[in-house]
């Protein structure tokens, strides 16, 4: 399976905004973003990937923006609030507000690309708008809508979705439950739309209710039941559609956390976890002042590549990634020394810069 972050760079730089060809502007772009999208790119790239695409500015959609000569690329949620907040780029829902005497339009022309699939009501919307429909060059869903831990790992990003699908009373009602439900089903997809993957989908089936078991049991545990089915019938319909392979691909496991109940309880013996304990990792970022010499009985070992006077940035290391997840005094060669207070992540297998 390809890694879940090389498929989002590769989304957003090649088939998003390397699929932008606008004269405006000498081929210039203006990239704005809503709040989920923000923390979808910055959760896989960085600043200079994105301006590496002709990208002169990164914008907020909420906040006040010049108007600027150049072909403008939304990448936005298909949310009410997103989608209104673009067509008061465009003078509203109508396009008739900011008509007038030396008023300009922010952008000559547009590109819309959403983070999933678009409601027929919020089309409607944008069709209601001449100005934005004139401007128009590009509409398309690009199917990206989860946030990449590191190359293996995504979140859905949903916080209360434990609160929603588990806890008691009013927040447990039906419609609550499949609403939330219906949100992760529809960031999974985009998933494995990305990845180009068509699981087969195993889950436990829910146990008969016994005496004794707390209200709504039986309720949570339909929950993976439920979710496989849903799932199941969005990738069928995007795979009727062209999007997926015709055959499966790949499995996919629904379990809950009963499977492993102590797992949450206990510490993680990674590289990654002691480098948590012991460091001052802020956003990837380890923090330093000046490297300490380097002991004799280390004389043969090198470290991290600085990334800045700061700090030490472990995404960009030519080890971190290979080696944050290899059990302590593990087989993969790896050690963890501390020196004078601070500690460094190295290797005596890789070479890297000093």
């Amino acid at each position: 399976m390809e890694s879940c972050r090389k498929a989002v760079k590769e989304r957003i730089v090649t088939y998003m905004l390397g699929s932008v060809v606008d004269s405006a502007g000498s081929g210039w772009k203006v990239l704005i973003l809503d709040d989920f999208t923000t923390h979808v790119l910055s959760s896989t790239l960085r600043m200079s990937d994105i301006l590496d695409c002709n990208v002169s500015v990164v914008e907020d959609l909420a906040k006040k923006r010049e108007p600027l000569q150049q072909a403008a690329v939304y990448f936005i949620q298909p949310s009410p609030q997103s989608i209104a907040r673009v067509l008061e780029d465009f003078g509203g829902p109508t396009g008739t507000s900011g008509i007038g005497k030396g008023a300009k339009q922010l952008y000559p022309s547009v590109h819309i690309f959403f983070s999933n699939k678009v409601p027929a009501e919020g089309l409607e919307k944008l069709k209601a708008n001449p100005r934005l429909v004139k401007s128009l060059k590009t509409l398309k869903e690009l199917n990206l809508e989860f946030l990449t831990v590191d190359s293996r790992t995504i979140i859905t990003d949903h916080p209360e979705a434990a609160r929603l699908l588990l806890g008691g009373g009013g927040d447990s009602s039906q419609s609550s439950m499949k609403k939330q439900l219906d949100a992760i089903v529809s960031r999974l997809a985009t998933l494995f739309t990305s990845l180009k993957e068509f699981p087969i989908i195993r889950y436990k089936a829910a146990q008969p209710s016994q005496p004794g078991d707390p209200p709504g049991q039986d309720v949570r545990a339909s929950f993976p039941q439920l979710l496989a089915q849903r799932l199941w019938d969005r990738l069928s319909g995007l795979q009727r559609a062209g999007q997926l392979p015709n055959k499966e691909t790949c499995d996919m496991l629904v379990l809950d956390r009963s499977y492993d109940p102590v797992a949450p309880f206990i510490h993680e013996w990674s590289y990654e976890a002691i480098a948590y304990d012991l460091l001052r990792i802020e956003g990837n970022v380890y923090r330093c002042g000046p490297v300490p010499s380097v002991s004799p009985a280390l004389s043969s070992w090198r470290f991290c590549e600085k990334s800045s006077e700061e700090g030490y940035e472990l995404t960009s290391s030519s080890i971190w990634p290979h080696s944050f997840h290899l059990p302590q005094n593990g087989r993969g060669n790896a050690k963890m020394e501390i020196l004078t207070g601070r500690c460094f992540l190295c290797t005596p297998s890789m070479s890297l810069k000093a």
